[in-house]
């Protein structure tokens, strides 16, 4: 995937008219309040994706960071309570499944000798045994 292709895709998926749409529609936002949808799942993906997030403390906080509307930043019992919401979830599966409809290439046709096959059984060769009559013929390896 190209550079301008990966940019133009991530501006769809963090559209803020899409996630504000999908929110009314999960319940998530029912009205427009401090944790609003794209800062929200802005500060999800940059904090979850370093891959050393341990706690939801790390996420308020980069949630903070990102969000500017207020002086104070919101207080983590509240940014706890709608992380904990049944509509939060619904929100994040419809995000996910978006993404995973924007950033997965394509697959490749299967080509057409290929075709052929029905059915290809996966081996790991832990059991491949040398036929009787090649046995003489190729060393076991040790």
């Amino acid at each position: 995937m190209a550079i301008v292709g990966a940019t133009r895709r991530l501006k769809q998926l963090f559209n803020a008219d899409w996630l504000n749409k999908i929110a009314r529609e999960s319940k998530f936002m029912l009205r427009s309040r401090d944790i609003t949808p794209l800062p929200l799942v802005s500060a999800l993906v940059a904090s979850l994706g370093d891959g050393k997030t341990a706690s939801i403390a790390a996420i308020h906080r980069t949630f903070n960071g990102i969000h500017s509307d207020t002086a104070q930043g919101v207080a983590y019992k509240p940014f706890h309570n709608r992380l904990r919401q049944v509509a939060f979830a619904t929100l994040m599966a419809a995000v996910a499944q978006r993404a995973m409809a924007l950033l997965l290439e394509p697959q490749p046709q299967v080509a057409s000798k290929l075709n052929r096959f029905r059915r290809v059984l996966i081996h790991d060769g832990s059991s491949f045994a040398v036929h009787r009559g090649l046995a003489k013929v190729i060393p076991p390896k040790n």
